[in-house]
C-alpha cells in the first residue's frame, strides 16, 4: 500500500518496538524521522536484526480518525512507517550525515536514554555549508514508499 492511498492508519499493522534514529522534523516533538524495527530478515545493527525505515506523520490534531478499543483513541500523533527502496535510503543517510558534520547530531537519538543529544550542535557558522547544498537536493516524496505500519507515540 502506497502512503498516498492510505487515509487511516490502521489499513496497515500498528508496530510495535520501534526505535527511534533520529528526528528530521520537529515541532512540539517528532514530525518525521528514520526508526529500526526488529525483524528476522533484516540488517544486522549493534548485534540486533532489524530493518530501518522513514517514517511521517500521518493524523495529526484529527477527532475524525478513532480506533475502537486503543485507550489513546484522541492522541494527536500517529506515524506511518514508509519502506523506500535502497537508492532512496542511501540518500537519506547521506543527507543524515552532513546535517550531523556540519549542524550536529541534536537530531539523533540516544540510544541508552531514547532521548534527542540536545544541545550538541556545531558552530552556526558551519551551519551554511550544510544548507547551502541542502537547498539544492531533490524533494524525498514519501508519498513513493510503501506504508507498511503505523505506531503512535
Amino acid at each position: 500500500m502506497k502512503l498516498s492511498d492510505l487515509v487511516i492508519p490502521t489499513n496497515v499493522p500498528k508496530i510495535e518496538h520501534v526505535k527511534w534514529e533520529w528526528y528530521e522534523g520537529y515541532y512540539d516533538g517528532p514530525l518525521s524521522g528514520v526508526v529500526t524495527i526488529p525483524s528476522p530478515d533484516g540488517d544486522v545493527i549493534a548485534g540486533h536484526p532489524v530493518r530501518v525505515y522513514r517514517l511521517a506523520v500521518a493524523v495529526e490534531e484529527n477527532d475524525n480518525y478513532h480506533i475502537e478499543g486503543d485507550p489513546l483513541d484522541h492522541w494527536y500523533r500517529r506515524y506511518v512507517v514508509i519502506e523506500h527502496d535502497n537508492i532512496t535510503m542511501t540518500e537519506i543517510f547521506n543527507r543524515h550525515a552532513l546535517f550531523c558534520k556540519y549542524v550536529g547530531n541534536h537530531m539523533n537519538i540516544d540510544q541508552e536514554t531514547g532521548k534527542r543529544k540536545l544541545g550538541d550542535l556545531k558552530p552556526t557558522e558551519e551551519w551554511k555549508k550544510y544548507y547551502d547544498i541542502a537547498h539544492t537536493w531533490d524533494y524525498i516524496d514519501d508519498t513513493q514508499g510503501i506504508a507498511v505500519g503505523w505506531f503512535y507515540r
